[in-house]
């Protein structure tokens, strides 16, 4: 088997060599063109390399041309044949490595431990059980990161993170070994624990420790008129993750079927799509019956309202210009619990490219 290599490719090679003295010399410029010339001398003397002629020279002496057929030997694969089609856990496919053999003998030591422990009845019990993803992850391969990774430490160990990729190539996903996901816990301040109540998600953390400091100093839970027995820190959008996992992340008495959610956020593109999102996940959930089916999502009308109001006085034009690159295409959701002059309201003010930050509310407000 043979493929068109370049001079360019040859160097690149010569970059990354084993011999690290040849590859910094190389790299450095020293000798460079000798280094070169000796490379590609010992490849034609092991018929590793032949010259295509048609290429042409690259005018220097000693000459090269500028592209050679690079000479690799047909590898028998035989063997790994034989392994794919008749000794893995006959819950995998092995379709895609069948037609990538080069790939599955770089990932097969991590499809091998997969199948053994797919084989093994007293391993396979252990599927009856729901883990998070890392415990899962050291379970098979003994180590925690390899399904997802290590963003901090990629570079030290380079196999974590390559989980993910096999177990799509072996047609698994995460509900086949059974396992969570493990986002970010709720922040959250709990009142009460009475129920049913109303529940208060906040997009930013200012706003989150401001209503908290004014239940825990006036033991008062009444904010514009309404009562909240627990109020969550949503941190941007990471409240969308940490609600996709809701049986895992909140306490009990959160999922009572009878709770109210109301959302606050910025008055701006991406507050209302944090909203719009968590409202899916609300009907996902209560498909799954996770959720009663009265249990929704609304935003928190009185406080946008208010937001509004004080935005007039302060004047529109005075008000911070929306962050670029917001997904603009939201829906009617959140438009539909407004009136229409009051929406209209905020959709002038969004085509403005303004925005009403959700600290344009503070401790004078509630009451």
């Amino acid at each position: 088997m043979k493929h068109k290599i370049s001079l360019e490719q040859i160097e690149k090679f010569i970059t990354k060599s084993k011999d690290k003295a040849i590859a910094e010399k190389f790299t450095a410029g020293i000798d460079s063109y000798e280094i070169l010339c000796d490379y590609i001398s010992e490849k034609m003397d092991s018929e590793e390399f032949i010259p295509i002629k048609r290429s042409g020279s690259n005018g220097k002496r000693p000459p090269l041309y500028n592209a050679y057929w690079q000479i690799e030997e047909e590898k028998d694969n035989s063997g790994f044949d034989d392994e794919l089609n008749f000794k893995l856990s006959a819950k995998i496919s092995t379709e895609y490595y069948k037609k990538h053999i080069e790939q599955y003998k770089k990932d097969r030591n991590a499809v091998l431990k997969l199948s053994e422990f797919l084989k093994n009845d007293s391993e396979k019990q252990k599927l009856e059980k729901a883990e998070s993803v890392n415990e899962r992850s050291f379970e098979i391969w003994n180590d925690e990161k390899f399904i997802k990774g290590d963003s901090e430490n990629k570079s030290k160990n380079e196999n974590r993170g390559r989980g993910k990729r096999i177990l799509k190539n072996l047609g698994l996903d995460f509900s086949d070994l059974n396992v969570y996901e493990t986002p970010e816990p709720f922040v959250s301040y709990t009142f009460d624990r009475l129920v049913p109540q109303n529940v208060l998600i906040i997009e930013n953390k200012d706003t989150f420790y401001t209503i908290r400091k004014y239940m825990q100093d006036t033991g008062k839970n009444v904010i514009l008129g309404r009562k909240f027995g627990t109020i969550i820190y949503g941190s941007g959008k990471k409240v969308i993750a940490s609600f996709r996992d809701f049986e895992y992340t909140a306490e009990k008495y959160l999922a009572h079927r009878k709770n109210k959610f109301l959302y606050f956020g910025d008055m701006d593109y991406e507050g209302i799509g944090i909203y719009e999102k968590l409202v899916e996940i609300f009907k996902e959930k209560s498909i799954d019956g996770i959720f009663a089916k009265e249990m929704m999502a609304e935003p928190f009308k009185e406080a946008y309202i208010r937001m509004y109001e004080k935005a007039e006085r302060v004047g529109i034009d005075s008000l911070p210009v929306t962050k670029e690159k917001q997904n603009r295409n939201i829906g009617q959701t959140f438009a539909s619990y407004f009136g229409s002059e009051m929406w209209e309201n905020f959709e002038n003010l969004l085509l403005t490219e303004k925005y009403i930050p959700q600290e344009i509310i503070n401790i004078w407000d509630f009451e």
